[in-house]
């Protein structure tokens, strides 16, 4: 939210991958990302 109280959806991505400990789970990474500019066009693509 921007500070005149407007605010801008962005497309977002995140990642976690946990794993199994003695004590339960732990988060052992995070990856998060947005596309460039912060603009998406709806369309998937892969490389």
């Amino acid at each position: 939210m921007f500070k005149n109280g407007s605010a801008k959806h962005v497309m977002a991505r995140q990642t976690d991958c946990f794993e199994r400990r003695e004590n339960g789970w732990e988060l052992i990474h995070q990856h998060a990302s947005v596309p460039a500019g912060g603009e998406w066009d709806g369309k998937i693509t892969t490389v």
